[in-house]
């Protein structure tokens, strides 16, 4: 058998994904919601493009950034979100080639 590996040596790698409440304060005084994970550039904190989202914060008035939602309904036949993504919407997301050039970054 084997000596097993002292991991105690080794730093943790630490991920930063910050989170986004959505919620509203309840009748009895309390806070309810759910908590959104959101994924970011490391090095400027901006949002990544919808395809690496959780669907909730893509929701119109989730996101604080109005460009958010923009960006979601671009990726959409006719910006219908209520319609399938574009295929080279999600192409060029996957690539990092969204939004599109000519459209207000996040």
């Amino acid at each position: 058998m084997a000596p097993k590996e002292d991991l105690s040596a080794k730093p943790a790698k630490i991920f930063h994904q910050p989170t986004h409440m959505i919620g509203a304060r309840l009748l009895n005084g309390s806070s309810g919601g759910i908590a959104v994970f959101v994924v970011v550039e490391c090095t400027t904190s901006k949002p990544l493009a919808f395809c690496k989202q959780d669907p909730t914060f893509l929701k119109k008035g989730v996101a604080d950034n109005l460009r958010v939602f923009e960006h979601w309904k671009l990726a959409h036949w006719d910006r219908d979100v209520n319609d399938k993504v574009l295929t080279s919407a999600q192409a060029g997301c996957k690539d990092g080639r969204w939004p599109p050039p000519g459209t207000d970054p996040i």
